[in-house]
C-alpha cells in the first residue's frame, strides 16, 4: 500500500514570496497584500490610525469576518476549503477580493467587539459625519491604489498579450535547458507582475463598492 506524500511551501505566502522561493505564482493568492497608509487626512493625532470600519465594509461586501489568533482577518478562515481549492475564474476572484480587503488599513477593534458580540454582520448604522469620513478615506486609498498602477511599467492589458504570446509560442524558444528555464522564470515574473496588478483593481472596485453602500 502506497500512500501519498505532500509539501508545504509555508504558511500564508505571498506570490512574491512564492515566486522568489519556488519560481511560481498562483491566481488569486489570498495572501498578496499592498501596503496601503492611512489617508493623512482622516488620521488623528499621533501613529497614523486607520479610518475604515472593517464590520462595515465586510457588510458592504457580503463577507462574514473571521479573525486569527493575532486579532487580524483570518482570510483562509474566510474563504473556506472549497474556495482555497477550486481555481475557476469566480473563485479567484474571490480569492482576491478577501486579498483586498485584507491590505486595506482597517480599523479592528470595532470588529473584534462585533466578533465577541456576534454582530458583526449588522453593524451599528454611522452617523452622516462618519459616513462621509469613510467615504474621504475610501476616495484616498483608491488614489494610492491608481498612483501605484499608474507607476507600473507595463498595464494588466500587455501582462496578459506577453504571456497570451508565449503560450502560443510554445517549446519554440529553442532546445536547451537554460533557455527553457529562463521562458519559465519569466513567464512566472509577468505573471506576478499581472496578478498585483488585478489585486490593486479589484481593491480599487471593494473601495468603489464601498463608497455606493455608503451612499
Amino acid at each position: 500500500m502506497h500512500e501519498e506524500v505532500c509539501i508545504s511551501y509555508g504558511p500564508a505566502l505571498s506570490n512574491a514570496d512564492l515566486l522568489c522561493s519556488y519560481g511560481f505564482t498562483l491566481p488569486g493568492n489570498p495572501h498578496n497584500r499592498v501596503a496601503l497608509a492611512a489617508p493623512a487626512a482622516v488620521r488623528t493625532a499621533g501613529p497614523a490610525v486607520p479610518s475604515l470600519s472593517c464590520p462595515h465594509l465586510l457588510a458592504a461586501l457580503g463577507l462574514e469576518p473571521a479573525l486569527s489568533s493575532t486579532g487580524q482577518l483570518d482570510v483562509e478562515a474566510m474563504l473556506g476549503e472549497e474556495l482555497l481549492g477550486r481555481e475557476d475564474a469566480d473563485a479567484v476572484q474571490q480569492r482576491r477580493a478577501v486579498a483586498a480587503v485584507a491590505s486595506l488599513p482597517l480599523c479592528m477593534p470595532d470588529l473584534r467587539e462585533g466578533c465577541s458580540g456576534g454582530s458583526a454582520s449588522t453593524p451599528q448604522p454611522l452617523s452622516a459625519a462618519e459616513r462621509q469620513q469613510e467615504q474621504q478615506a475610501a476616495h484616498a486609498l483608491q488614489a494610492q491604489c491608481q498612483e501605484i498602477l499608474d507607476g507600473m511599467p507595463s498595464t494588466a492589458e500587455e501582462d496578459e498579450a506577453v504571456l497570451a504570446a508565449r503560450s502560443a509560442a510554445g517549446g519554440s524558444t529553442g532546445d536547451s535547458m537554460a533557455a527553457a528555464a529562463l521562458t519559465a522564470n519569466a513567464r512566472a515574473a509577468v505573471s506576478a507582475g499581472l496578478e498585483r496588478k488585478q489585486l490593486l483593481q479589484t481593491l480599487t472596485d471593494v473601495l468603489q463598492r464601498y463608497c455606493k453602500a455608503l451612499a
